[in-house]
């Protein structure tokens, strides 16, 4: 079966890896979400995503199980209600699975800073 490319989940991911300048271990950025949630990956994989804003500039970014929780925790788990709501992304090691678990620089949603659609 055919990979679903990253353009079909949204365009391009903002990833903590690919940053030009390098992010810092700690540094924040932060992110306004635009709509629901998407999914995309393998059969055997779902991949769950979220459009964002940051700086003008739209993209998508990758929620693994931490962040998904961390984000129905605080807006619940209805995504089409997240439209709105701004958190900032720290910057943080973290294994990674589909490289044999080697460390990469990634994303964690800081909970103190989610700020609910409603509270803007």
């Amino acid at each position: 079966m055919p990979e679903i490319p990253d353009d079909a989940m949204g365009g391009s991911f903002f990833k903590a890896s690919n940053w030009d300048p390098e992010l810092k271990l700690g540094e924040r950025k932060t992110f306004i979400i635009t709509g629901p949630h998407t999914t995309g990956g393998k059969a055997d994989n779902t991949l769950y995503s979220i459009p964002v804003k940051h700086e003008g500039k739209e993209g998508s970014f990758g929620l693994n199980k931490s962040n998904m929780k961390t984000l129905v925790k605080a807006l619940g788990k209805n995504s089409d209600t997240w439209a709105g709501a701004k958190f900032d992304g720290v910057v943080i090691l973290q294994n990674n699975p589909s490289k044999g678990n080697e460390k990469t620089k990634s994303f964690i949603i800081d909970p103190d800073t989610i700020i609910s659609p409603k509270k803007r």
